[in-house]
């Protein structure tokens, strides 16, 4: 247990260099995708996104506009990340006579009319700090033609050195069968990717928020809460160490809780506590019609009375009561003459004065009544 757990304790610091990545817009194949996390910049109608459709984000200047305009893109990684890398296809359209200029601040990118970019796969070092994608004329103006940019299928890496934080609370008391594990976590970056439950240094269940390939820049939760119900029929008893990790977007940053001890009881389960059992004749009735409810009551509890009860305007009021017989079942017929709407009446069965390890009440049994007074009239 100690080699395992000392292994989990170790997964949890901080990894340098982790990372994740954004199809920030279109996949691979051609598949459309959103462009999450970009902003437009210039002019209306100097910028288009049609990356939902299987396009690109699109810049253009008309050789009209006046000097130093330009339309742009900008990127801004979300809190908690860097921008660590990119890949993007782009196709560049700049008139020879054009003075456009095409640019990614901050990188090699940078393409005019004399350049002849064209179409192409890149993949750039690019400024930690966003992305700006500009395509602009001088104070001179663009001069005659316009000037199209359209970049495609962009991945764009981004680094999360944060681990997340993740707590966790076991039962207290002595539990057989499930147990309840309640467990927290948050990041700071991409969000939280999954959460495992460990026992004594085995992984014993696990849940996952998100799944790569990633198209947001935030793909996975930043909080999430959830309770894990635990098998614990297959350990012994006694006490149990439970750690829960969680792993963020990058998949290499975790975190560990605890730890904490579970105690599994040891011994055979107390016996069930007797049921009481409560059927219904039909579960769908006319108004004008009898219902037939039947108590079946255990061997315990057959020398008490049995209520039979229904729920009125959120309160259960008892209707009949009835004493059960030696076969254990206590019947009670009611007539029903004042339903003039579609309603479902809900019904129990409650022994009177049962001890606390005795049978109580039934489970809640329905039943369907339609409005109509008679058959001739009754519309289904």
């Amino acid at each position: 247990m100690g080699v395992a757990l000392a292994a989990i304790a170790a997964a949890a610091a901080p990894a340098r260099g982790a990372t994740y990545t954004e199809d920030a817009c279109g996949r691979a194949g051609g598949a459309g995708a959103a462009a999450a996390g970009f902003a437009a910049l210039g002019a209306p109608g100097a910028t288009a996104d049609a990356c939902g459709a299987g396009g690109g984000l699109a810049l253009t200047v008309d050789g009209a506009t006046g000097a130093g305009s330009a339309a742009g893109w900008r990127f801004v990684p979300p809190p908690g990340t860097t921008v660590a890398g990119l890949t993007l296809h782009r196709r560049v359209a700049i008139p020879a006579r054009s003075a456009a200029v095409y640019t990614l601040d901050g990188s090699a990118e940078r393409c005019d009319a004399s350049s002849r970019c064209g179409d192409g796969l890149f993949d750039l070092p690019v400024p930690t700090d966003g992305l700006d994608f500009r395509l602009a004329c001088p104070s001179a103006g663009c001069g005659p033609g316009g000037a199209t940019v359209v970049l495609r299928r962009l991945q764009i890496v981004l680094r999360d050195d944060d681990a997340p934080t993740v707590t966790a609370a076991p039962p207290g008391a002595p539990v057989r069968g499930r147990a309840a594990i309640r467990a927290e976590a948050r990041d700071s970056g991409g969000g939280v990717a999954g959460l495992a439950v460990l026992v004594d240094g085995d992984q014993r269940a696990a849940r996952s928020f998100c799944r790569p390939p990633f198209a947001r820049a935030i793909p996975c939760p930043r909080r999430v809460r959830t309770t894990f119900a635990l098998d614990t029929r297959g350990l012994v008893g006694g006490l149990h160490r439970v750690d829960v990790v969680a792993t963020d977007a990058t998949g290499v940053n975790r975190a560990v809780s605890g730890p904490r001890d579970l105690e599994v009881a040891a011994g055979p389960r107390p016996p069930r506590r007797p049921r009481v059992v409560l059927r219904a004749g039909r579960p769908r009735l006319r108004n004008g019609e009898t219902l037939v409810l039947v108590a079946h009551v255990p061997p315990a509890a057959r020398d008490r009375d049995v209520a039979f009860e229904v729920r009125v305007g959120g309160r259960w009021r008892a209707f009949a009561l009835r004493r059960p017989g030696a076969d254990g079942r206590a019947r009670v017929t009611h007539r029903l003459r004042r339903t003039y709407r579609r309603l479902r009446y809900a019904f129990r069965a409650v022994v009177r004065g049962a001890g606390p390890r005795g049978p109580r009440r039934s489970p809640v049994v329905r039943v369907l009544v339609n409005e109509c007074m008679g058959r001739k009239f009754c519309v289904h």
